[in-house]
């Protein structure tokens, strides 16, 4: 699968590498979602993009070969395309592709942010809300038990 693929949906849905959903595991779940339905890849294609007459006078759905390369694993589509499947099924992005949209909803709140209170210049209030490696995980915490350990505010 090309890199781009993976690289543009788990940027465009803000998920860290541990999150990420592979094109396999995304084409498994769309085919078990049509297979529920009784839709054939062509007619989900017609119902996200709809048909258009070839030369020989036949209507065929427009989008065939992108479906097929989701189901089989090849590519991942992207958030736009992700939310007109959904829409096509009749569900929401969060029922059609919920570790992805998981993660973009966790994206809308920024992973951590620095700021000064109101005239506190000697203080720096930090959030930090965000999936890290274990070992990283335990330095920080290190770090926050120190400050806890220092007189700040006048309290501690």
């Amino acid at each position: 699968m090309p890199r781009s693929y993976k690289r543009h949906l788990a940027e465009a849905a803000g998920m860290t590498p541990e999150m990420r959903i592979t094109a396999q595991e995304f084409g498994a779940h769309l085919q078990r979602l049509l297979d529920e339905r009784g839709l054939s890849q062509s007619d989900f294609a017609a119902k996200v993009w709809g048909r258009k007459t070839n030369e020989a006078g036949h209507s065929e759905a427009l989008g065939r070969d992108r479906i097929s390369a989701y189901v089989n694993g090849r590519s991942l589509p992207g958030p736009k395309f992700l939310a007109q499947m959904a829409r096509a099924l009749d569900m929401s992005l969060e029922e059609f592709a919920p570790s992805i949209a998981g993660a973009a909803a966790h994206r809308q709140k920024p992973a951590w942010s620095m700021h000064s209170p109101p005239g506190r210049p000697d203080l720096i209030q930090v959030t930090v809300d965000m999936l890290l490696p274990a070992e990283l995980a335990s330095e920080l915490y290190a770090i926050l038990m120190k400050v806890n350990a220092v007189k700040v505010d006048g309290k501690g």
